[in-house]
């Protein structure tokens, strides 16, 4: 399980930088499936923006949060966004499995 943060247009210090790497591993485990988790920090003006880009079985998910306040609420965004995507795909692979159970 390969875990990657890039900062880009600033240097992002060590804690956040270990905050988010926490958060990937989170991900990572809730959900073995996924192979390689990529975590982009950037600021942009007055916008922190973070970018989850999870890579799993077969597919890809990508999550990005702006807020104006702090990297770590764009963190905490980002991450619980990923989260939702992953589970609501996972929620459809086994109800299609389950589907064709009924024939």
């Amino acid at each position: 399980m390969a875990i990657e943060i890039t900062a880009r247009n600033e240097h992002i210090g060590q804690e956040l930088q270990q905050y988010a790497r926490d958060k990937a591993e989170a991900i990572c485990r809730d959900f073995p499936k996924a192979e390689n988790v990529h975590v982009v920090l950037a600021v942009e003006r007055h916008l922190y923006r973070a970018e989850f880009v999870v890579q799993h079985k077969g597919a890809q998910s990508v999550a990005v949060a702006e807020t104006p306040d702090n990297m770590i609420s764009s963190i905490e965004a980002a991450a619980d966004k990923a989260v939702r995507q992953l589970r609501k795909k996972r929620g459809k692979q086994v109800a299609a499995r389950h589907a064709g159970e009924d024939r």
